[in-house]
């Protein structure tokens, strides 16, 4: 069984004899000890001993705080650092005569008196430091304080922001629902005039993409990684519901009947159920027949909204097909307008017109019943 080590406490070794003895004796001890493993705790004045042990490194020194002004100890041990030997300077504070202290520092060693001014100029420094450290721990304190009051401040703002917008976007749809209830009375009036169509649905589509912005902004990033193309699709509050034709990035376009809409694709999800069929509104026929279309000369992203303003109005006056001239060209104004009737619910089929009717510049579309 390994024995403990042993733990030797001495105050003021080497003490009660002369100085210079009992440095030595003390100094012999230390080594003594040191040499059969002992642990020592020496508390001591004598400048020799304090020197050995800097000297040997294997020792560690500290010093007790003492206030010189007040003559009281502050019981605080500083490690790396010796304690000074305040005799002189207590002798003067008790009222000793200058004279005498002053004689009495003219017989200091040389050694000695250097040695007791460089650790007076060190403990100085150190005082400084620590006050130093005491005051940035004080502001350090301060800048976090006001920093968890601006992170207070900035939520409290995000908060408020936010419940401005739930209303604004509560309101905005408090009037689409009323303008829908408006619905059956407009709707009867287009039956007998569907060249007002265009207006109505350029209006829906843009109230739409006003509420549609602001539920971007409301709402969390979700993941719409699962959502395909030609997936029937709803926003989050089931108010729009469609096929969705294209997912770039955060924003999605969403084809419900003749109207396409633009929506941030975290406010989507696919819809329940099967896919809905498109609803078509029954009028009675126009007497202008709308049967064909001329888009030669128009780039695809005029051709296109036109494109389906004609279709649009084909179906309300029950057009079985329609004809669509787009020429030959360099053929993408064709390519654009045969995607867009393949990815469209109210187009059957589609196929070039007779060689005799324009052929591969005219595109004949065979419109749902």
């Amino acid at each position: 069984m390994r024995s403990r080590p042993t733990l030797v406490l001495f105050d003021e070794p080497g003490g009660g004899t002369d100085p210079t003895d009992g440095a030595v004796l003390a100094v012999g001890l230390l080594k003594y000890l040191k040499e059969r493993g002992a642990y020592v705790a020496v508390s001591t004045h004598l400048t020799p001993v304090k020197l050995f042990t800097l000297a040997d490194g294997a020792y560690e020194v500290a010093g007790v705080e003492f206030d010189l002004d007040t003559l009281t100890p502050h019981y605080r041990l500083h490690y790396h650092t010796m304690g000074q030997s305040l005799g002189l300077p207590i002798a003067r504070r008790l009222g000793l005569p200058e004279v005498v202290c002053q004689e009495a520092e003219a017989s200091l060693p040389e050694e000695t008196f250097r040695l007791t001014s460089a650790i007076g100029r060190l403990e100085a420094a150190r005082h400084a430091l620590e006050q130093e450290r005491a005051v940035l721990a004080a502001e350090k304190e301060r800048v976090s304080a006001l920093n968890a009051q601006q992170a207070d401040l900035v939520e409290e703002w995000e908060k408020k922001k936010k419940q401005g917008w739930e209303k604004e976007l509560s309101e905005a749809r408090l009037f689409l629902r009323q303008m829908r209830d408006e619905g059956h009375r407009i709707l009867s009036a287009l039956r007998r005039r569907p060249q007002e169509a265009a207006p109505f649905r350029a209006f829906v589509h843009q109230q739409e993409e006003v509420i549609t912005a602001k539920e971007q902004e409301l709402a969390s990033p979700q993941e719409t990684a699962h959502l395909e193309i030609g997936d029937t699709v709803e926003t989050q509050d089931g108010k729009i519901r469609g096929e969705l034709i294209s997912l770039q990035s955060q924003r999605a376009r969403v084809r419900r009947g003749s109207l396409t809409f633009e929506i941030a694709a975290p406010l989507l999800r696919k819809a329940e159920g099967k896919h809905e069929k498109a609803v078509h509104v029954a009028v009675e026929s126009s007497t202008t027949v709308i049967s064909e279309i001329n888009l030669i000369g128009l780039r695809v992203r005029e051709a296109l909204p036109q494109l389906e303003e004609f279709l649009d109005r084909a179906l309300l006056a029950k057009q079985p097909a329609v004809r669509i001239i787009h020429g030959t060209g360099t053929g993408e104004l064709k390519r654009a307008i045969r995607d867009y009737l393949a990815a469209s619910q109210y187009c059957a089929s589609y196929h070039d017109a007779q060689p005799a009717e324009g052929g591969a510049g005219v595109t004949v579309a065979e419109l749902a019943a």
